[in-house]
């Protein structure tokens, strides 16, 4: 069964309860978001935005995608986590990155530097942190025993981005990989090779994709658009772009479901969110 989930708004005035309300109600099985502290554009705090969201809704999955557990002591990233996890009764879905260099490492009291190593830390306390347990102080000296309550079960965990040593820390956490935006082809490929490093003595791990998306556009104007909003070369935006009709959505997306994908973390552009909610949820119902 796949799951088909939508990114909120995140930026400007988003009225996060009835966006979250609005995308449940229109079927489908998500909703996401993003993580900054500072980043171009008025970004809300993410575990507020998803603990409002799961508050106001019982069915959809609440994810990240992905937090920047790097950007904060480990400790309280897992009590973000653990909160988020505790508010909607265990329908988080976690997805972790690495971010991107800017201002908002030095903006947090920390540097850019170091936080791979920063990020496997916290990966590797998490459970303990979660379960109530001592975390093992030799992962990261801040951490030093540190115990939290109250527990919660461990969600599901998805490694964000699309290098090779995304790829690597996804095997080595025994997690999921979130794909940042590719094309299906792509996907395709990469997902090979992530099930190759994996081996034969450990299952593929699952697969989510982002995916562009501008429902009730047409492909060209679809395409058009997400070149002037990310800056893609045309060829790229093409390739990445899905609109149209509920129809031609679920076409769009069952190629990515075709290419390995379980969960896809639809973000859409261009088009109102509430509306892009009601078609994104026809055609969730067509893939069935």
């Amino acid at each position: 069964m796949i799951h088909v989930g939508q990114s909120l708004q995140n930026g400007g005035d988003p009225d996060v309860a009835l966006m979250a309300r609005a995308i449940e109600e229109a079927g489908l099985d998500g909703v996401w978001c993003g993580d900054h502290l500072a980043f171009p554009g008025q970004w809300l705090d993410s575990p507020t935005l998803l603990g409002a969201a799961a508050a106001v809704t019982e069915r959809v999955t609440v994810g990240w995608s992905v937090m920047l557990p790097a950007l904060r002591p480990p400790a309280w990233a897992a009590k973000q986590v653990a909160s988020v996890q505790r508010i909607s009764n265990g329908r988080l879905q976690l997805g972790v990155g690495l971010g991107r260099p800017g201002p908002e490492w030095q903006i947090a009291g920390t540097t850019q530097t170091g936080r791979a190593a920063r990020t496997d830390a916290f990966l590797a306390a998490l459970p303990d942190l979660l379960a109530g347990r001592p975390a093992d102080p030799s992962l990261d000296g801040t951490l030093a025993g540190t115990t939290l309550d109250p527990a919660v079960p461990m969600p599901p965990l998805w490694i964000g981005g699309r290098s090779d040593a995304a790829l690597r820390r996804t095997v080595r956490f025994g997690a999921g990989w979130l794909a940042s935006p590719l094309p299906p082809d792509r996907l395709a490929a990469r997902a090979r090779e992530l099930a190759a490093l994996a081996g034969p003595d450990q299952a593929p791990p699952r697969v989510a994709a982002g995916v562009f998306a501008a429902p009730g556009l047409d492909a060209a104007e679809s395409a058009e658009r997400l070149h002037g909003l990310f800056g893609l070369d045309a060829e790229s935006a093409a390739a990445l772009a899905l609109g149209g009709s509920p129809e031609q959505l679920a076409e769009g997306l069952a190629r990515y479901r075709d290419a390995g994908a379980d969960t896809l973390v639809v973000i859409p552009f261009g088009t109102d969110p509430f509306e892009a909610a009601g078609l994104l949820g026809q055609a969730r119902a067509l893939l069935g």
